[in-house]
């Protein structure tokens, strides 16, 4: 029966409304007027921190079978990551990072895991016919567990996909 009578003792229905009817009338009165009141015991979230990114100019729509021609001219590994990237409309950091055991050939599927994903969730990425070329062509080069090799590290981020843009003149 202890903590129903309401006989004002610590325990009691009416002790614990008391208790947080006082937290609540701390916090209004330590706020300042058109502020939000907060916990004491948790602090103030300073600025955002937001950090600037340049990003390239979008390339017109008619003009990016043009492109691509120019792009599958060019050599390298990260002429190729750029490709793929454009094929299945991935983001760069997720194709630099493709590996090997994500590629299903069988089921003509990329499983991009979610530690590499913005949204944090695993993606599958159906592989087009021309995007399938490009596995094949860097499984002829295969020397690492990553799809885009480039030494100890993925290529683009060692050399980086922008260069392979630069030579193409957009």
């Amino acid at each position: 029966m202890d903590g129903e009578a309401g006989n004002g003792e610590p325990g009691t229905r009416p002790d614990r409304k008391h208790h947080r009817l006082g937290n609540s009338a701390r916090l209004s009165r330590r706020r300042e007027p058109g502020t939000v009141a907060r916990s004491p015991r948790k602090p103030a979230a300073g600025p955002p921190k937001v950090r600037r990114v340049e990003h390239h100019s979008a390339l017109p729509y008619s003009e990016i079978g043009a492109f691509m021609e120019r792009l599958r001219e060019q050599k390298g590994v990260a002429a190729r990551a750029l490709e793929f990237a454009i094929l299945t409309a991935a983001r760069t950091g997720e194709v630099i990072g493709a590996r090997w055991d994500e590629i299903n050939l069988g089921e003509r599927l990329w499983t991009c895991p979610a530690e590499r994903m913005k949204g944090g969730k695993e993606h599958r990425v159906p592989l087009s016919p021309a995007a399938l070329v490009i596995i094949k062509q860097m499984a002829a080069i295969r020397c690492s567990a990553f799809v885009f090799p480039g030494g100890r590290r993925p290529a683009a981020q060692q050399h980086g996909v922008s260069d392979a843009v630069a030579p193409l003149g957009t």
